[in-house]
């Protein structure tokens, strides 16, 4: 029986696969999916999208998208959505510096648990 010819894969593959693991250990879930897509990074549940990668990623386009995966995997991690639509402020400036509060808080919270985490 004559086997399938193998589809050579995307340069970016292997990076792909290894910020999916990567976001699904911070995030310490499993369960997690992560999609690429073009547009703003994003986390709704137990999705995570980041921007695709382009066919040879440059080192500085490597780092925003891991900067991305990590900072999304934190959040997973540790925010309470309900307790987060609970609190926040319905719009507004205050609303911004809510987002951005809670931004900070879930960040410190992974550099003081993981390291490598931390901001250089």
């Amino acid at each position: 029986m004559a086997s399938a010819p193998k589809q050579k894969e995307s340069p970016t593959e292997p990076f792909k696969r290894a910020l999916g693991l990567a976001v699904r250990a911070i995030a310490g879930d499993g369960e997690v999916q992560v999609s690429y897509a073009p547009g703003k990074p994003e986390i709704d549940g137990k999705l995570v999208q980041l921007p695709e990668p382009s066919r040879v990623p440059s080192a500085r386009e490597v780092a925003v998208i891991r900067g991305w995966a990590d900072s999304l995997a934190l959040t997973a991690a540790c925010h309470d959505a309900r307790l987060h639509a609970r609190l926040a402020p319905s719009a507004g400036p205050a609303r911004a510096v809510f987002e951005a509060v809670e931004r900070a808080r879930v960040e410190a919270l992974g550099a003081n648990r993981m390291p490598g985490m931390a901001p250089i």
